[in-house]
């Protein structure tokens, strides 16, 4: 998507209207607005809304395309999500890059750029890089802490005083870039929280954004050794606190994934413990966090129907 216009947004630019949701979508389109053609710098751009000036929910959104602010003196605010924000957001994550050009003051953020007082944003996360000259954050560009809950970002992945055509390195930041009041925020328990790319494929931050369980109606899953982050479709997380480990319930020992258990999973088994297969969950039969020669004898009694 690329327009001149004030708001822009892979599903909606702008709205302005009570009672209003977005959800279940996702854009993987890259949104890249020209040149503002008025003198307002109160304008957004997300990969699912540009800006809402009244109470709109997203609920259940992500993003995984390139997402830049408004280039030149006009920076306005960008989000993977959302630019602006009077609402909520629930159960969104973001996995493409957002940035601004660095020339103008902006406010950039991986789920939302700007969140007005009252909004909020819940159950979130962020693994895609922003980068800007002024306000950044890696869910938030400019919020108050008390607005953003159980939210979760890749570590690393915001950078301020970034400048196009400069070789500045920038400054790593935080969840929030900053208050209301233009205040540094540091990172608060159950609110922003870093994480590396080793608990995002574990499936820790799967678990703590169903609200560390896995029964009843969830919104998150991962598929574990498959997908690194979590989604809003695969296999549930669970987490054995006796053993410290996430874990899926395995598919019965199908390990060569042909819908059956026979002796060929077997071998399939053994060449993965060898290093001659790629790991699997399934792999896991014990379902002890660990792929061995254990899980050999639990698969032969599992055919054997001895367990």
């Amino acid at each position: 998507v690329s327009n001149s216009m004030q708001d822009l947004g892979g599903i909606c630019g702008y709205i302005n209207s009570t009672e209003c949701s977005i959800e279940d979508c996702s854009n993987s389109g890259s949104i890249r607005p020209g040149s503002l053609t008025t003198n307002d710098d109160f304008s957004g751009v997300g990969g699912i809304c540009g800006a809402s000036l009244m109470s709109l929910d997203i609920v259940r959104c992500s993003n995984s395309g390139e997402i830049k602010s408004f280039p030149g003196r006009y920076s306005g605010r960008a989000g993977g999500i959302v630019g602006i924000l009077v609402g909520d957001a629930v159960n969104c994550y973001n996995t493409g890059s957002v940035s601004s050009d660095g020339q103008s003051p902006n406010i950039i953020g991986g789920i939302c750029g700007g969140l007005s007082t009252y909004s909020t944003v819940t159950n979130c996360y962020n693994v895609g890089t922003v980068t800007g000259n002024s306000y950044v954050g890696s869910i938030c560009g400019r919020a108050n802490a008390t607005g953003v809950a159980n939210c979760f970002y890749l570590e690393g992945s915001a950078m301020s005083n970034i400048i196009s055509g400069s070789s500045n390195e920038g400054v790593p930041q935080n969840g929030i870039g900053c208050s209301d009041s233009n205040e540094t925020l540091a990172d608060t328990e159950g609110s922003t929280t870093s994480a590396v790319s080793a608990e995002f494929a574990s499936g820790s931050i799967c678990y703590a954004l169903n609200g560390n369980t896995g029964e009843g109606d969830l919104v998150w899953y991962q598929t574990l050794r498959t997908d690194t982050i979590p989604r809003f479709e695969g296999k549930t997380v669970y987490y054995d606190s006796e053993k410290d480990f996430y874990y899926n319930i395995n598919d019965n020992g199908d390990v060569n994934g042909d819908g059956q258990v026979t002796i060929a999973d077997v071998t399939a088994l053994v060449n993965i413990i060898l290093g001659k297969g790629t790991e699997n969950a399934a792999a896991d039969v014990n379902e002890d966090g660990n792929v061995t020669i254990a899980d050999v004898t639990a698969l032969v009694n599992l055919i054997l129907g001895k367990s």
